[in-house]
């Protein structure tokens, strides 16, 4: 990602995070946070998604770990989040390709 990680997982969850609500919203969900974590949280607990979308939201939903006290936080996954939010997009939109 030419040193850019970071700002691509940004980019990928923002999407991933559009995704969802227009889902839920696609859905008739209304729900009481609009906080996109939390919309995230539903949709990873509900029995209607497909088993290949859980981990995607659980990557979505990993938060960055610190090295050491002092140190720089660090991506502890070995997750592409871009490709990732584009299958969720495919998966929960198929009509859209």
């Amino acid at each position: 990602m030419g040193g850019n990680e970071g700002m691509a997982r940004v980019c990928s969850r923002r999407a991933a995070g559009w995704t969802v609500q227009a889902y839920l919203g696609s859905m008739g969900i209304e729900l009481k946070s609009n906080n996109v974590l939390d919309q995230f949280r539903y949709l990873l607990n509900e029995e209607m998604l497909a088993p290949a979308l859980k981990p995607i939201l659980e990557h979505m939903l990993q938060p960055l770990e610190k090295k050491d006290p002092l140190g720089e936080s660090v991506w502890p996954l070995e997750a592409n989040l871009v490709a990732e939010a584009q299958q969720l997009l495919r998966s929960l939109f198929p009509d859209l390709q």
